[in-house]
């Protein structure tokens, strides 16, 4: 499991956040499902198939599942809801998920199985074949995919979309599973958001737009501030690289965190323009008096760039500099 893997598993696991994220996707943002409506359920899940003389046994795991049991008044509500995080464009995602979905369902049929069993219940003959009653009941699943990629999702968005060229007469008995997904890229509303997730998936959709940051804190005020894992999310899948200063409850103002991106973003082109200077020999007095920039930063940048031995890589000479700064 890769870095982002677990960025994002850890991130979506938090009940805050998971509910969140349904709620936005089922209710439009009203705050129907609660942290506390929901518990962890098993992550892998293994489905024993008997064909004729054979068992043939598959075993996925999902990022994050958990069950949400309810009661409002007379009504119950009980579902199982899963999270899949992708950090790429997965072009079989239905597929993907239709299989974790069955073997979501697969499982529950096997308890039932157990249990039907296990109290002696009388059956009849098919429900002695099945292990299933006719009163028997399982719980609906609901799979939900979230795209932490920096391009908007062109992947299928439902079973059809990989189909080779079909007859319509035909298409009409297939049942088409049709993808669940939050894609930051399609998403006009983030105040539907409750929790810090919100912020997060707008950093990720805007990561390449230059004059967010500004934007953003323009519109949100002084007061605006992040927890250390949402910030650690949004450095993991963006190249923002927002410097992390603890404040008070773990969390950091994001003016601060402006400063820093401005601060970052100016030393980086000067390192860029510095670096073309000293690909064409010169200097590091002649490279200060071309740019009207102090000899003592100059110097501190140009010895980065020649010990880094980075073939002017300018996220490693900066780094260096950091290093020299924090000795």
């Amino acid at each position: 499991m890769g870095n982002k893997d677990i960025v994002s598993g850890d991130y979506m696991a938090d009940n805050e956040h998971f509910a969140d994220a349904f709620n936005y996707f089922i209710y439009d943002g009203e705050k129907v499902i609660k942290p506390e409506d929901l518990s962890p359920a098993e992550a892998v899940k293994t489905a024993i198939v008997n064909k004729l003389d054979k068992i043939i046994t598959t075993k996925k795991t999902r990022d994050v599942i958990k069950t949400l049991n309810v009661k409002r008044g007379d009504n119950i509500t009980y579902v199982l809801l899963g999270i899949e995080n992708q950090s790429e464009i997965h072009y079989a995602m239905p597929v993907r998920n239709l299989l974790y979905d069955a073997l979501n369902y697969a499982a529950q049929v096997s308890e039932t199985e157990k249990e039907v069993r296990k109290t002696g219940k009388k059956t009849g003959d098919a429900e002695f074949l099945s292990g299933f009653t006719k009163d028997s009941r399982i719980y609906p699943v609901i799979t939900l995919v979230i795209n932490w990629s920096d391009k908007r999702w062109d992947g299928p968005r439902k079973l059809s979309d990989m189909f080779e060229k079909t007859d319509s007469r035909i298409l009409k008995f297939v049942n088409d599973y049709e993808l669940k997904i939050i894609d930051p890229h399609d998403i006009k509303d983030f105040g539907k958001f409750h929790t810090m997730l919100g912020d997060v998936l707008e950093f990720i959709k805007y990561q390449n737009d230059e004059g967010y940051f500004q934007r953003a804190l323009k519109k949100k005020g002084k007061d605006w501030v992040l927890d250390i894992d949402s910030i650690n999310v949004i450095n993991t899948f963006t190249d923002a690289k927002i410097a992390i200063a603890r404040e008070k409850e773990g969390t950091m103002k994001m003016c601060r965190a402006a400063e820093v991106w401005v601060e970052k973003g100016e030393t980086i082109n000067l390192i860029k323009l510095v670096c073309r200077k000293m690909s064409k020999g010169k200097n590091a007095k002649e490279i200060a008096e071309d740019l009207d920039e102090e000899l003592d930063m100059i110097t501190r940048i140009y010895e980065a760039a020649k010990d880094a031995e980075s073939d002017f890589d300018v996220e490693k000479i900066f780094a260096k500099l950091k290093d020299e700064e924090n000795q």
